[in-house]
């Protein structure tokens, strides 16, 4: 089961920004203080209340849905550090195809495709 630390990486992930609470701050319009506070209470509710105010929701939660489905059926993926692993992996290769990308949409729709594929076939070994 994924924390309040976990969806705060996705955060990160999803803002392409380095693990940095001040960073992710300004993104969100809250404080540094909030996400510490969020990290220190598992506070996974209130993560998800402003990922619902900031229209992103379903970015940061759907997506580790489907992956907590297909994972609870695969014995290759059982913990958070491979998450994080296959979180970074998928990244890698988004950034890679980055510049062949040409708008907004098109680039969520590969990195959800992306992981949405990469899970699928973890399924499937």
């Amino acid at each position: 089961m994924l924390n309040a630390e976990d969806y705060i990486y996705k955060l990160y992930s999803y803002f392409e920004i380095e693990a940095n609470n001040k960073l992710l701050a300004k993104k969100i319009n809250t404080t540094p203080q909030t996400i510490s506070n969020w990290k220190q209470r598992d506070a996974i509710s209130a993560i998800k209340k402003k990922c619902r105010e900031l229209g992103i929701y379903n970015d940061i939660f759907d997506d580790i849905n489907i992956q907590n489905n297909s994972i609870q059926n695969t014995q290759y993926i059982n913990t958070n550090d491979s998450l994080h692993k296959l979180d970074d992996d998928i990244d890698t290769i988004y950034r890679s195809i980055l510049p062949f990308l040409k708008n907004e949409s098109n680039k969520n729709s590969f990195k959800q495709y992306l992981k949405e594929w990469f899970v699928k076939e973890m399924t499937n070994i």
